[in-house]
């Protein structure tokens, strides 16, 4: 994958996601006006893996989004991006005294390959990353099942 030169759109750790777009701009229904193209990347001092394209959608990180709030709120639990396509998994889970795990599962290859990044973090790196995920579903509001207006 090419160098991005922007920051990233939502970052926690050794995460980054930069956003660009839905993958179907004038599709306004749940399946396919809600994928969002991006690009990820997952590092640490020693390791990089990067993947993309159209891999996550909104109604995942609308969910994740609820479940990350909730976990900060009461600084027990656990939230969950579960993909329905293989490349990317996140996972929040509170530890002791506001630490919480966040661990990465990525891949550009899902038929050869996984990798899985585990960080320890402190409470306080979470409300950025929600802010960040917050205002990222509302640059790009859900669209329902029921009918083709965005949820706001």
């Amino acid at each position: 994958m090419a160098e991005i030169e922007h920051k990233a759109d939502l970052s926690l750790e050794g995460f980054q996601l930069w956003e660009y777009g839905r993958q179907f701009p004038d599709a306004e229904d749940f399946w396919d006006g809600n994928w969002l193209s991006v690009s990820v990347k997952c590092e640490t001092d020693s390791s990089r893996v990067e993947t993309g394209g159209p891999i996550i959608h909104l109604s995942e990180l609308l969910k994740f989004l609820n479940e990350c709030k909730l976990v900060y709120r009461d600084l027990s639990g656990k939230a969950t991006l579960n993909c329905m396509e293989p490349e990317l998994r996140l996972v929040i889970e509170m530890q002791s005294r506001g630490r919480f795990d966040f661990i990465v599962w990525i891949t550009p290859d899902h038929l050869s390959e996984s990798h899985s990044f585990t960080f320890n973090s402190d409470q306080s790196y979470l409300l950025p990353f929600l802010n960040d995920l917050e205002k990222l579903l509302r640059k790009y509001p859900l669209y329902t099942q029921n009918d083709s207006k965005a949820l706001r």
